[in-house]
């Protein structure tokens, strides 16, 4: 039985590519249109697992999708990192000064700026997504207008490669989630990463309380970010990446943790992948 995988956008996005390299090219995708309908779907079991953009090396925390975890009997079971080569992509025999119209997700457009500011193309519409923006100017035949997305969604939909690589930063990478229902089976037995929530009173030296016993536990911080509480004015929840040291189990140091925290919720126990800027 293949795998049924909620992913956002379609065939040649880069959650796609993602669920791919996790599931394996037979998978089953379920195709949505937004973050909060990947997470309905796997909430419903209408999906096994899913895949969820969560940062990106320049344009930072998709801090919604946090919010989405938080609220939702989600957990996370692996993450990936993706390497974004953005292309730009138009009908064939387009030529570049052709072009005045761009069309992609509203993140791969902010990545690619200098590149659209060199060409001077001031025309930049945001879409659902770099693949379905792609398969739009296909289906409609756009003339003068082009898209920003992956070589794999070019291949797909039969568009030209204008121009290679054209995001700011050729260091540009993406993490993603690997998400199922609370109570599932994980992806591997190699748990040596956790992702909380957390909250703390709001009395001076409450996080460095916390700060300090996770340090006293050799655990290393690889995130920490605030996000604000819903109908708590003033209130925040701190989203944490915890490392874990060789041999010692997040279930371990729950107990004590909850000493130091006014509430927590842990999103995930899981496998850490490889940091490709680390290689």
């Amino acid at each position: 039985m293949k795998t049924k995988v909620a992913i956002k956008g379609i065939g040649g996005s880069f959650h796609d590519q993602v669920a791919q390299d996790v599931f394996g090219q037979q998978y089953t995708p379920l195709f949505c249109k937004s973050f909060s309908d990947i997470l309905r779907k796997v909430s419903a079991e209408e999906a096994d697992y899913g895949v969820l953009a969560i940062e990106n090396s320049l344009a930072g925390t998709i801090l919604e999708n946090y919010r989405l975890l938080r609220d939702n009997l989600i957990e996370i079971t692996g993450e990936r990192y993706l390497q974004i080569d953005h292309n730009l992509l138009a009908l064939p025999g387009t030529k570049i000064d052709e072009i005045e119209t761009v069309l992609s997700h509203e993140m791969a457009l902010k990545q690619c700026q200098h590149f659209l500011d060199d060409q001077r193309i001031m025309n930049r519409k945001p879409y659902l997504d770099t693949a379905s923006a792609t398969q739009l100017i296909r289906a409609n035949e756009m003339k003068g207008y082009a898209a920003i997305g992956s070589l794999e969604a070019a291949t797909k939909y039969g568009l030209e490669v204008l121009s290679r690589n054209i995001q700011d930063n050729p260091r540009n990478y993406t993490r993603f989630l690997i998400i199922q229902k609370v109570n599932n089976k994980g992806l591997s037995l190699k748990k040596n990463k956790a992702t909380i929530i957390f909250s703390v009173e709001d009395k001076t030296g409450r996080l460095a309380h916390v700060l300090n016993f996770l340090n006293s536990r050799g655990i290393n911080l690889t995130k920490i970010e605030s996000v604000p509480q819903l109908n708590q004015i003033g209130k925040f929840d701190m989203i944490t990446d915890l490392q874990l040291p060789e041999g010692q189990q997040f279930k371990d140091i729950l107990p004590d943790l909850y000493n130091y925290v006014e509430q927590i919720k842990v999103l995930g126990v899981y496998e850490s992948a490889n940091e490709p800027w680390n290689k």
